[in-house]
């Protein structure tokens, strides 16, 4: 079934379009993962399924790859927020609100399990908005 984007306003194939395949979708995946080697990799998939079972790891000993492993998620649960806001609140598409909104979520999500709230001790909501590139670095 082919729909007008809410978040480009183009054509498009409903559930592969507004997650991937939607350039508004693709900005903000380029914006959280375009400082890393793996990101064409991140921009490749061809549908949900292979973004959530293939995502790949990203080698840090710092909360870093914390924050990685849950960024599909979170980005794929903003991504479903954002449009229904745009249908029910008649909110706007910001790519850069998007993004923000995606940091807080996975800075939320931190505290599901205790290694991430042990992890968060040490850093702040603010440095993980001001300095996400660093965070997220792909080291050992």
């Amino acid at each position: 079934m082919h729909y007008l984007s809410l978040l480009c306003r183009t054509l498009g194939v409903q559930w592969l379009h507004l997650f991937i395949l939607c350039p508004t979708a693709k900005a903000i995946w380029e914006q959280l993962t375009g400082h890393l080697q793996m990101h064409q990799q991140v921009l490749n998939f061809t549908n949900v399924e292979g973004v959530l079972l293939n995502w790949p790891d990203l080698r840090s000993r710092e909360i870093g790859a914390d924050i990685w492993s849950i960024l599909p998620a979170a980005v794929l649960w903003t991504l479903w927020t954002t449009r229904n806001g745009i249908i029910f609140k008649e909110e706007q598409m910001v790519v850069d609100k998007v993004v923000k909104r995606i940091q807080f979520t996975v800075w939320s999500w931190l505290d599901i399990w205790e290694r991430g709230s042990e992890l968060k001790k040490n850093h702040s909501s603010a440095e993980l908005l001001q300095h996400w590139e660093t965070l997220m670095n792909h080291q050992w």
